[in-house]
Order: C-alpha cells, then structure tokens, then sequence
C-alpha cells in the first residue's frame, strides 16, 4: 500500500545492514534502520502556584488517604507531574479498586508511566 508508512523515505539515506531484507524483518515502520523515534509528548504545571493549589484541593488529598478504595481525580488539572505521585500511591496501597483520571491534561509520557505501573 502506497498509503502506509513503511519506515523512513529512502532510509533516512542510511545503508541497510546485511542481515535486513524486504522480508525479514518484514521492512516495517518500526524496526526500519533509518527510522527516529521523538520523545514522548509530557505535560507539567504552568507554575509552582499552580501545582500548589491542585495539591491541596480537598478530592487530592481524599485521593491519597491511605486504605482509600477510589482515587477519584477527573476534571482536576494532572499532569504528567502528578502521574507520578499517582503511581506511588498506588504501589502503596493495593486497596485502590478505582482510578479515574479522565478529562484531565496527561500526555504519551503520563499514560506510559501509569500502564507501567498497573
């Protein structure tokens, strides 16, 4: 398919190893030599008044109690900055039976920490 992104235009006009063919490993986006992988979009606080206020909002700090069952943080402005504290918490405590973390500004970086995580 002329559509599909099949690796890097010409290779980035880097030669091919030896070993890779149009077969193996099947010429495919991912292991194509010449490709470049960006860094992953990330989001953080505008200032530190910012994460201040976010913090110290009652649903956050409800959110970190410990033995809670629910962290309830949706429409709460987290960024890829509280993901973080998120993924700790819930390392520390294996109660949590919800996490809702929707509508809020976590970018590529924030949702693969939180998948490594769980």
């Amino acid at each position: 398919n002329k559509g599909m992104n099949k690796g890097a235009k010409d290779n980035n006009g880097i030669d091919r190893p030896p070993w890779y063919t149009k077969e193996w490993p099947k010429d495919c986006q991912y292991n194509a030599p010449g490709c470049t992988l960006d860094e992953l979009d990330t989001s953080a606080h505008a200032t530190p008044i910012h994460k201040d206020m976010m913090r110290n909002a009652s649903r956050w700090q409800e959110a970190f109690v410990p033995g809670a069952t629910a962290m309830r943080l949706s429409f709460n402005s987290l960024t890829d900055e509280d993901v973080a504290e998120v993924c700790q918490a819930l390392r520390d405590n294996t109660d949590v039976t919800e996490l809702d973390l929707s509508h809020n500004q976590i970018k590529d970086a924030g949702v693969q920490a939180l998948a490594a995580a769980l």
